[in-house]
């Protein structure tokens, strides 16, 4: 509730409080009787305001010492949805994903984790080129060879400048040093064999 001024006099011996925002006036021959008496008056006109649900239209302190707040219940309902759809909402959103992006990770990984799925498509792979093999014509192999003699002797230019190059450099160790825990290497010349 808001606070009222009260304005105490004394007039031909006896005490007037008046609350000039309410239009209030009382009085009694003494101070606390008088001011009583204004109070309860001030408490019934604002119980009588309440009761036939004007309380939006007590009038207000002129000194603007009592600013009612006007607060209307479903804003504050809308506030508070608006707030809890604006951060829970995102939360949501976000665990779901991360539950199916976790979900399709594990599915993957149990997929590419069968053998069948490097060795099976490796065998079809070498039994479809030995039987494409198989079917090549004696003509069309002896033309494959002739491409294959004119493809080195244009690259044989090349090759000798690199065994040139390679003898100008220091010969490379015959085995490689093992790293710790890994198995022996073995020497350079067997790598090509």
């Amino acid at each position: 509730m808001p606070e009222f001024n009260v304005l105490i006099k004394k007039v031909d011996g006896d005490f007037v409080c008046y609350i000039p925002d309410l239009k209030l006036i009382a009085s009694a021959p003494r101070a606390e009787e008088c001011y009583e008496a204004v109070v309860r008056q001030k408490d019934r006109l604002l119980e009588l305001y309440q009761n036939a649900g004007l309380e939006g239209e007590i009038p207000l302190p002129a000194d603007g010492s009592a600013v009612r707040p006007r607060i209307r219940t479903p804003y504050i309902i809308a506030a508070v949805f608006l707030l809890l759809l604006v951060t829970i909402g995102p939360a949501w959103l976000l665990s779901r994903a991360m539950d199916s992006f976790q979900q399709r990770l594990e599915s993957i990984s149990h997929y590419l984790a069968r053998p069948s799925l490097i060795y099976e498509p490796a065998a079809k792979l070498l039994h479809d080129v030995a039987y494409s093999a198989s079917l090549i014509t004696p003509e069309r192999k002896e033309q494959i060879r002739r491409d294959l003699r004119a493809l080195v002797q244009a690259f044989k230019p090349f090759a000798d400048e690199l065994r040139s190059l390679s003898a100008d450099c220091p010969q490379a160790p015959a085995t490689i040093p093992a790293k710790e825990g890994s198995p022996p290497a073995r020497p350079a010349n067997a790598a090509g064999k």
